[in-house]
């Protein structure tokens, strides 16, 4: 298997089937401060509520999910992305990749250029690394990314409640913090524990903002997935910038460009049978 190949399959957040982030320095000490006092405000905030309310369970946040976009959001999406990625050495590579998704359940990942027939493709329950057009690698497993980034939008919420648990994150376990300045749900984790599978939600607009998946099946070690620069989209929203960080070290960006949504894709684009044959949107 290639190193790309190994790289996206320990990297798609696997369901189980049964350096430090870059610091931009304040303008001013004045400005510095003012961000940290509204850091600290909508911290005290956020403790406030959850001392003054019963916080929801993680069944009821999927579902409030779900509801508040129930018949509005997109069925596809095609884009062309831009992955940078960072070894342990930091030397960095740059890759194009072709995403097609079909929600609930399914994406495609293409690695430019796509004559050489390498590439992803994920379903409900499986994921299939392709080499030179055949299936190399099969694993079980979904991609709990795109369950909490997308399907929980579309698919029944008993389905979404299921996958999530099965892959780890125990939804009796809510409580309320900070990110980037928006009060946000944590569900999966105590306050203050970060080494325990966990997702973030955003209060008000319900969108998945952070995600603490193991690196791989099994692991114990943590990849921390965050979703940055949402925005609404034909019903629905994207984030079309995604960074992945072990520790404090950043290891991917994925950055989305050429964003097309309910596009019509061949259901031949989904069967990696025909990963050659299909009629594909992109070059």
């Amino acid at each position: 298997m290639s190193p790309l190949a190994w790289a996206v399959l320990t990297s798609v957040a696997l369901t189980p089937r049964t350096g430090t982030p870059p610091v931009h320095l304040p303008a001013s000490t004045a400005a510095h401060r003012a961000t940290a006092d509204a850091t600290a405000d909508a911290t005290a905030d956020a403790a406030s509520a959850s001392a003054t309310r019963a916080d929801p369970s993680g069944e009821q946040i999927l579902r409030q999910m779900h509801d508040r976009y129930t018949g509005k959001w997109y069925h596809s999406m095609t884009f062309v992305q831009t992955t940078t990625a960072w070894d342990s050495t930091g030397a960095k590579t740059v890759a194009t990749w072709y995403e097609s998704i079909t929600l609930p359940g399914t994406i495609r990942i293409d690695f430019a250029p796509r004559s050489d027939g390498n590439g992803v493709l994920a379903t409900h329950d499986s994921t299939f690394i392709v080499q030179h057009g055949a299936v190399s690698t099969v694993r079980a497993g979904g991609n709990i990314l795109l369950t909490l980034a997308f399907d929980v939008y579309l698919g029944p919420v008993d389905h979404t409640v299921s996958a999530v648990r099965t892959a780890g994150y125990d939804l009796s376990k809510v409580h309320r913090d900070v990110w980037q300045g928006m009060p946000v749900y944590v569900v999966g984790a105590d306050s203050g524990n970060l080494n325990t599978p966990q997702f973030w939600v955003d209060t008000k607009r319900l969108l998945l903002v952070r995600i603490l998946t193991p690196t791989k099946p099994g692991a114990t070690q943590l990849r921390d997935v965050r979703f940055n620069q949402w925005r609404p989209i034909d019903g629905g929203w994207i984030a079309p910038n995604v960074e992945f960080f072990v520790g404090t070290t950043r290891q991917r960006l994925e950055a989305y460009a050429d964003i097309k949504t309910n596009v019509t894709l061949s259901p031949k684009l989904f069967d990696v049978t025909q990963w050659t044959t299909a009629p594909h949107w992109a070059p």
